[in-house]
């Protein structure tokens, strides 16, 4: 907990400083759904920052008396047209999205509600092609509240945390937690070896964040309360798994950062207005310098304008704290704000979304900005870089070794970082990295001519220290050019 306080450094700090231009803040605002009738209840696939990744979002559109699930592409282009996936006067509700497994398409599920009982439907979508609709889970009288990620859809009944597997087959119902859950959210990216699920559960008039770790191997489950307190509600996975939450402290809503090995870190410093449904976002560059850290903003939204809600960010740096920015800035309310990772014309975009609400009408915008997490330090931006290369570990998410690949060209370079230039050898360093940006071990650091090569990383050996499941980072270092890539461990 003493190294996760302190790599945290300073969260939410009180006093407040001027934004300098370490990350991009421009964030360009635009309107992205605003068909006829209301959207509402949205649910974003954006989470990777990989230019040719296809990500969508999903919606609920309700027009006089019909309810549609509809589906859109947001990268690597925003898509003009809208993919109806349902659409019937059936109270739907609660729309998620995932990729299937082994990226086979995508899957999107929600709720139906219907003469006093409600169903949880899905279907498939692969090569512009959409499945016909399925039920997943029949006959429930509370609203399941469902929840879903590549292999898993977790949901409510009667208090009840029940999940489903989806592969091979669909499974039966796996009993997670039987004492009065509520608002499950699961890890976005798990595996078919075990999940985590953060939830609230209510315990004698108190409402507390708990998560379970399953293990489907062993099945085993292992669970830790990550509040402490007489009222939190709201859990969510952010961008690299980070979890946040709401807590009510002297009569005013707050967010909470927590991290599922060490459990809660600190919370926002409000004291006039509530903040709510927050979100947590890193940008995924562990830094040269064992003091520095890797950049991250919380989003959330607020009631702090006078009869009108607003998104704002709070960003951080290499341990500071910045001043609030308004990212919606706008007449109506907006509110429950999303972040991921969009790419258009090859350009990478950290995207924030939330509903928005004016003259009886509720529709979906977005804000983006290009991601650019590169502080001089890390990486000199006027180096031309596209020589290199830094292939994605396979197989990932791994249990216990990977393969890593990497490009080392035989172009000539600046010289002086380097020992030599053209095709001489260069001092190459790969390194791994927590969450956090500590670095955990040193796989190359040598020099090198240049080549094709290959390296294992073996997370549960000496030089991995015996490493947890979670999310880690690779870099690949040659004097001022970097490259960092995530890979995610499981046990």
């Amino acid at each position: 907990m003493k190294i996760f306080l302190r790599v945290l450094f300073t969260f939410f700090a009180i006093f407040a400083i001027n934004p300098i231009s370490l990350i991009s803040q421009n964030f360009e605002k635009s309107i992205l759904v605003d068909i006829p009738g209301d959207n509402y209840d949205f649910d974003l696939l954006a989470s990777e920052p990989f230019s040719a990744v296809e990500n969508f979002l999903t919606w609920i559109n309700k027009k006089d008396s019909t309810y549609t699930v509809y589906l859109k592409q947001i990268s690597p282009e925003i898509s003009h047209s809208n993919i109806i996936v349902a659409s019937d006067n059936l109270i739907k509700s609660n729309p998620k999205v995932a990729f299937n497994r082994y990226a086979k398409g995508i899957k999107v599920a929600w709720q139906n509600y219907g003469n006093n009982y409600y169903q949880i439907i899905g279907a498939n979508y692969f090569n512009d092609t959409l499945s016909s609709p399925f039920i997943i889970q029949d006959s429930l009288i509370n609203d399941p509240q469902i929840t879903l990620n590549i292999h898993r859809i977790a949901w409510i009944e009667n208090g009840n945390l029940l999940m489903k597997e989806f592969y091979p087959n669909l499974s039966e119902s796996i009993l997670i937690d039987s004492l009065n859950c509520m608002t499950p959210n699961l890890i976005k990216n798990d595996n078919l070896i075990g999940t985590q699920i953060v939830y609230v559960q209510n315990n004698q008039d108190s409402l507390n964040v708990k998560i379970a770790n399953y293990d489907n191997w062993n099945q085993q489950y292992e669970y830790k309360y990550l509040s402490n307190g007489e009222l939190n509600t709201n859990p969510q996975f952010g961008i690299i798994d980070v979890i946040t939450f709401q807590t009510y402290e002297n009569n005013i809503w707050k967010c909470v950062t927590a991290d599922y090995y060490y459990g809660p870190t600190d919370t926002t410093q409000n004291e006039n207005c509530n903040y709510r449904n927050s979100f947590h976002y890193i940008y995924g560059v562990p830094t040269r310098s064992t003091e520095d850290k890797t950049p991250f903003f919380l989003a959330f939204d607020t009631d702090s304008l006078t009869n009108n809600n607003e998104i704002f960010i709070k960003p951080f740096y290499f341990g500071l704290s910045y001043s609030l920015m308004n990212i919606s800035n706008s007449e109506g309310n907006d509110y429950s704000p999303r972040v991921g990772y969009i790419s258009n014309n090859d350009i990478i975009y950290v995207t924030i979304f939330w509903l928005h609400e004016e003259n009886s009408k509720t529709d979906i915008w977005m804000a983006k900005t290009v991601f650019d997490p590169i502080y001089s330090s890390v990486n000199d931006r006027s180096l031309n870089v596209t020589s290199f290369g830094l292939s994605q570990n396979y197989p990932n998410p791994f249990n216990p070794t990977t393969i890593i690949n990497y490009t080392i060209p035989t172009s000539p370079l600046n010289p002086s970082p380097y020992q030599g230039e053209g095709n001489r050898e260069r001092l190459i360093t790969l390194k791994v990295y927590d969450i956090l940006g500590n670095e955990i071990a040193t796989l190359v650091n040598e020099q090198k001519p240049p080549g094709n090569y290959s390296i294992e990383f073996n997370g549960h050996s000496d030089e991995g220290q015996n490493l947890t499941s979670g999310v880690y980072f690779y870099k690949l270092s040659v004097g001022e050019f970097s490259e960092t890539k995530k890979m995610v461990l499981v046990r």
